[in-house]
């Protein structure tokens, strides 16, 4: 669960991600990378790849996903940015760092980001309406 820049100073505290139901015949050889990944300082994560798939279009997906929609929005630097801001501008130069086709492949080849990003479309405009319906005009 990690690309280049995530790794870029080791594999400590990063997640591996192992679908022990899939490799049932060669169990040895599960151990043996579960052990070899955690010797490197990783924590190996024991799920199926649809849980994974599932997982990933919350993480992976909606990261990747508000990256670019802040990249598109030209979302920048500022002298007096709170660490919120400086945090939102951070994770637009994470994601926008990565290939344009690791972003298409992360929204289009898992069939739970699609239904994710819809959740947020839904989430953004119920927002969205209560600040319309709690703000007082010309007060």
């Amino acid at each position: 669960m990690f690309g280049p820049d995530s790794a870029n100073t080791g594999f400590s505290g990063l997640n591996y991600v192992l679908d022990t139901t899939e490799s049932t015949a060669h169990p040895e050889l599960l151990g043996f990378w579960a052990t070899f990944l955690e010797s490197q300082g990783m924590s190996v994560i024991d799920m199926t790849a649809e849980e994974h798939d599932r997982e990933a279009a919350y993480t992976q997906g909606i990261t990747h996903f508000l990256g670019r929609v802040l990249d598109h929005f030209d979302i920048a630097p500022s002298s007096i940015a709170t660490q919120g801001y400086k945090s939102l501008v951070e994770l637009k130069e994470n994601t926008c760092n990565d290939t344009k086709e690791l972003f298409h492949d992360l929204q289009c080849l898992n069939r739970f980001t699609d239904p994710m990003r819809r959740e947020l479309e839904k989430s953004f405009l119920e927002v969205d309406q209560e600040i319309k319906s709690g703000c007082v005009i010309g007060s």
